[in-house]
């Protein structure tokens, strides 16, 4: 069954609570295999841990979501790759910006007194256990630069924005969309500050979805781009 265009895609509010219960479900049990291995108990082995357990809940996101989609999705595909290959020079501006301001906000930040700077968000330091062992690199590249975005995307944007927009209004639940997405990222940050270093990038993805006609594919291929550049930074220059 194809949905009205007009109507929102309730089904697809399904999609956070299967996430959530995936990532405590997998992470749970990676858990009670890694103390059955006597693994140390550690800040190192619960963020490695929460990190597995979210990438292979995102893969159970992405399956439930085909299937939900499955008819439209050639489609969707189609439309949102030629959407990137005609406006690809717009979103590497609009990425390039984007990084600029990130950049100048975090330099910024770390200038203020400890305890209320930063150099790197909780978020970023919970995700360095990944890149600890280069044998986990192929795993990380998967989680951070591919799931991550893809997930990430089709919650913030294609459902908050394109599907509840359509009930409660579009510029409404794109402001609900920035402050959840830079929310989610700083859930036990240390400073208040770290919300700005990802509401930057919340509203530049907010402001691209809309400008590309909602097509979740603009706000992907910034997003994952984005983190592609993190990555790089991260497992071979830090």
């Amino acid at each position: 069954m194809v949905l009205r265009k007009d109507k929102p895609a309730w089904r697809d509010l399904w999609l956070l609570p299967i996430a959530l219960v995936g990532i405590f479900a997998f992470s749970g049990l990676e858990m009670l295999v890694a103390l059955n291995f006597h693994a140390p108990f550690n800040e190192d082995t619960l963020n490695g841990v929460g990190a597995i357990g979210q990438m292979l809940s995102y893969i159970v996101v992405l399956i439930v979501f085909y299937y939900f989609h499955y008819q439209e999705m050639p489609g969707r595909l189609s439309a949102g790759w030629a959407y990137v290959k005609k406006h690809w020079l717009f979103l590497v501006i609009v990425l390039l910006i984007v990084m600029g301001l990130e950049s100048l906000y975090n330099q910024l930040m770390a200038m203020l007194p400890e305890g209320i700077g930063f150099k790197e968000t909780q978020n970023e330091e919970s995700l360095d256990v990944l890149f600890k062992n280069p044998a986990f690199l192929p795993l990380s590249f998967l989680f951070v630069v591919i799931l991550a975005p893809v997930v990430e995307e089709l919650f913030f944007r294609n459902v908050i924005i394109g599907e509840l927009g359509k009930k409660f209004n579009y510029i409404v639940m794109g402001v609900i969309s920035a402050i959840t997405f830079a929310g989610m990222h700083v859930i036990g940050a240390t400073s208040p500050f770290e919300f700005g270093s990802y509401f930057i990038i919340a509203v530049a993805l907010v402001y691209v979805y809309f400008k590309s006609g909602k097509n979740t594919a603009a706000t992907i291929f910034i997003h994952m781009t984005n983190n592609l550049v993190s990555f790089i930074m991260t497992a071979f220059f830090s």
